[in-house]
């Protein structure tokens, strides 16, 4: 009777045969301390562009700071650009570890994709209803000024849909998430905590977009 291979237990199902992780992420301290680096990268490259484009931005009014939607686009941009090359970094540093299986850089089963498909557009009609409900507006003031003051609709877009989601994923989801889930905190500690983090910069006045 020939032995069936066994699927590699550190790999999500769907992406069979690709890099084996033969270690472990960094562990809780490490994963904290090089998230505060990045973290750091991240608001260098914010202030490094905000200086280029504005000089004296020191002296303007913080509020047109962050009602300025273009700002808005090209500090975010620089910055994901500098923290998502960060993470790749950290992760390839972590020897045994490959930085796909750490950041989760596999294409899911079509199985996968529409049970998840199906979850977010069911959860966006139930949270979009709840907002009708409760007389809440669906998008922020913040947003629709930022939008109307930009110049380049398409990099605000982008910017909003691709670059910002991007670096949450490569941090939050990649990075921190992987690294906690096998530490003492356990997957639901991970979870519970980068939820946490994750909101906090997501609540205001901690969500301007700019540092």
């Amino acid at each position: 009777m020939t032995d069936q291979p066994t699927p590699n237990p550190t790999l999500p199902s769907g992406v069979q045969g690709q890099p084996i992780a033969n270690g472990t992420p960094w562990n809780f301290g490490a994963t904290l301390g090089l998230a505060f680096l990045a973290v750091a990268g991240y608001a260098l490259a914010q202030l490094a562009t905000l200086a280029y484009l504005v000089p004296d931005f020191a002296k303007m009014d913080q509020k047109a700071l962050e009602a300025n939607g273009d700002l808005l686009s090209f500090t975010t941009i620089s910055s994901t650009i500098v923290i998502c090359l960060l993470i790749v970094l950290f992760t390839w540093m972590r020897k045994g570890y490959p930085t796909r299986t750490y950041l989760g850089l596999f294409w899911p089963s079509w199985r996968e994709f529409f049970f998840w498909l199906a979850v977010l557009v069911g959860s966006s009609v139930l949270i979009l209803g709840l907002y009708y409900m409760l007389g809440l507006p669906m998008t922020s003031q913040t947003m629709i000024n930022l939008y109307k003051s930009t110049n380049y609709a398409a990099l605000f877009w982008i910017t909003v849909v691709i670059a910002a989601p991007l670096s949450e994923e490569f941090f939050f989801r990649g990075f921190l998430l992987e690294g906690w889930r096998k530490s003492f905190l356990g997957v639901y500690g991970a979870v519970i905590l980068t939820a946490l983090f994750w909101g906090v910069i997501h609540t205001y006045p901690f969500n301007s977009g700019l540092v």
